[in-house]
């Protein structure tokens, strides 16, 4: 079994500034509840595919190739931090997108129309285009919630680069002790 998704890469040199603009978000002492996004594994997820058998792979790269053969490259802007959870408890920090952030939502339900058709099922949630750079340990209490809440609110990065979206990669991910390693299996090219 493969363990697969469909992702958009970020180029190095804006994962790097990515990593120095929230470097100091990294140093607050009310982020210690934090597990960190390595920045070199920092990506757009726009289908988790999870186990796949390894016969499946031809189907799956044919069906992707098909839907996006027509689709064309955009613009996108990181910018700004939030979190996702609820009041009470954060369960990630993200950097948010300006630019051209609803052709990256068009391209996740095409991803979606595809593969559809496969056996994956639609996700139930709309697709909410972000960048996670961290997802809080489970065993964190009220009062570092509280903390990292306010820490948030307080933070604004620096302008980040643009960058442009010129392909869509399908991704493998071996589970490691260190965390998983992502690598690029296929690659599919947007016009440009």
């Amino acid at each position: 079994m493969l363990r697969l998704f469909v992702a958009v890469l970020i180029p190095e040199n804006v994962k790097q500034v990515i990593a120095a603009a929230i470097e100091p978000l990294r140093q607050e002492r009310d982020t210690s509840c934090l597990r960190w996004s390595r920045p070199e594994q920092i990506h757009f997820t726009l289908k988790f595919l999870g186990g796949v058998p390894e016969s499946q792979l031809d189907n799956i790269k044919a069906a992707l190739q098909k839907q996006l053969r027509e689709a064309t490259g955009f613009t996108l802007q990181p910018n700004g931090v939030g979190s996702f959870g609820n009041r009470r408890f954060v369960r990630a920090v993200w950097v948010g997108l300006d630019g051209e952030a609803a052709k990256l939502v068009e391209l996740a339900e095409n991803i979606e129309q595809a593969l559809n058709p496969l056996g994956y099922p639609r996700e139930k949630k709309c697709f909410a285009p972000h960048l996670t750079i961290a997802r809080v340990q489970r065993d964190a209490n009220i009062k570092q919630h509280d903390a990292l809440r306010s820490v948030l609110e307080q933070f604004t990065p620096p302008k980040l680069p643009a960058f442009t979206v010129d392909r869509v990669s399908l991704m493998q991910s071996t589970l490691n002790p260190k965390g998983s390693i992502y690598e690029e299996i296929a690659k599919f090219p947007l016009k440009i």
